[in-house]
């Protein structure tokens, strides 16, 4: 008997354990004989992993190994390796995550798709001449940081009286509807969201109103505050930072936040999604406000092997989800969201540590699969205590990776086309 994830499921493979879904509900009987139909079932309720009769899994394993070029294999095990920097593979998430990517980035390679250098879109020598050309005699504080981000980040008005308006329990979905299609960009790119393939609707939805309904709202402020931070900077230039890269990673983090939460019953999806988005909004401000200090951290994380936020702790005494944290407080987001950004690399210290573990992981596992990048080249390391602490099968993660890949690309045509 062997635990196998769906994805090395044949027809005809005998189940040897009752399969439940993460409601409780019991999907499939122990003796089923597996057929597409059933296969089918298992992913549309998040099954990632069934106990199978008369199987190998390390039998199953080398088969797939088979399956790629030994040579192509080399060349993404060096490949992921250069990714991971200093991280070991000790603890078990990280083994999974390598073992993971390195077959991902090999079927890709054998598919007829190159490896993508995505966390080194923009060069040392880049870096290096913003660096020297805008350094700043002294080290930023955090207190100057958000200071000159607050007057640099200017949100719509619609978000503030969207803010205002949720405080009154009489409230309507007609009367928030209003606010915002009032501010034509704003309404439109939230539309397009909804849309996009992070809320899977089965109709298209062409109407605020019903917009809300959809995402709830408690949901709304936060939501509104993602896509207006994004609009305002998806076509910045700046020589430190590749802006499209920057977001991609961002909408990557929250899609793979939202899709790990749908497996967490009690976790808001929608809130994680929007903890994804804005979860470096903190080094963006670091980027409008002081790229010369940035440039120099980003320059010398790359050349040390060491991960970006540590670089940054070491360098100015607090990291971009400090500053993070700080500025959407002062916007008056709520506390879980803001607990969430603020600990997203120190879990343990969240007053909801289960949910700063999850944007964690969602963290760590974009930056392996090279999903854009926000300047931080090397993977952060989350330990067993961390991945354990959701409760949920290794399995998952190949699964998540899966289902992020179908919807990365046309959320990101939602934002920026």
């Amino acid at each position: 008997m062997a635990k196998l994830n769906i994805r090395d499921l044949r027809p005809g493979m005998k189940l040897a354990d009752d399969v439940v879904g993460n409601n409780g509900r019991l999907l499939l009987v122990k003796g089923s004989i597996f057929d597409e139909k059933q296969l089918r079932v298992l992913n549309i309720w998040g099954v990632t992993e069934v106990d199978i009769q008369g199987v190998d899994k390390g039998d199953v394993e080398e088969a797939i190994r088979a399956e790629l070029d030994d040579e192509v294999l080399a060349v993404c095990e060096s490949h992921v390796r250069s990714i991971f920097g200093a991280v070991g593979l000790d603890d078990e998430f990280t083994a999974e995550l390598f073992r993971v990517s390195v077959q991902w980035y090999a079927r890709m390679i054998q598919g007829g798709i190159p490896l993508q250098n995505g966390a080194h879109h923009t060069t040392r020598e880049q870096i290096s001449i913003v660096a020297d050309a805008c350094i700043e005699t002294t080290v930023p504080s955090m207190t100057k940081i958000i200071s000159k981000g607050q007057k640099v980040i200017s949100l719509p008005a619609a978000y503030f009286r969207i803010v205002e308006a949720l405080k009154n329990p009489y409230c309507s979905s007609g009367y928030l509807a209003n606010i915002i299609d009032k501010d034509i960009g704003l309404s439109a790119r939230l539309l397009k969201v909804v849309n996009s393939p992070v809320y899977g609707l089965s109709k298209r939805v062409d109407s605020i109103a019903r917009s809300i309904t959809i995402v709830g709202f408690k949901e709304l402020s936060e939501l509104v505050l993602g896509v207006s931070v994004v609009g305002m900077f998806s076509s910045a230039c700046t020589n430190v930072l590749n802006m499209r890269d920057f977001w991609k990673h961002s909408l990557s983090c929250g899609i793979v936040a939202k899709i790990l939460a749908s497996h967490r019953p009690g976790v808001s999806e929608e809130r994680m999604f929007v903890a994804g988005m804005l979860h470096d909004i903190g080094r963006l401000t670091m980027l409008m406000t002081f790229p010369g200090s940035l440039g120099s951290v980003i320059q010398l994380a790359r050349d040390n092997t060491f991960p970006l936020h540590e670089v940054e702790l070491t360098q100015f005494g607090f990291t971009h989800a400090d500053i993070g944290g700080e500025l959407l407080r002062g916007w008056r987001l709520p506390s879980a969201l803001v607990d969430v950004i603020r600990h997203h690399h120190t879990p343990a210290l969240a007053e909801n540590p289960r949910e700063a573990s999850l944007l964690c992981v969602a963290d760590c596992m974009v930056t392996a699969f090279q999903f854009g990048s926000s300047g931080n080249s090397y993977l952060p390391h989350v330990t067993n205590e961390v991945w354990e602490s959701l409760g949920m099968p290794l399995s998952v993660l190949d699964t998540v990776r899966n289902q992020a890949e179908r919807q990365l690309s046309e959320t990101v045509r939602a934002f920026f086309e």
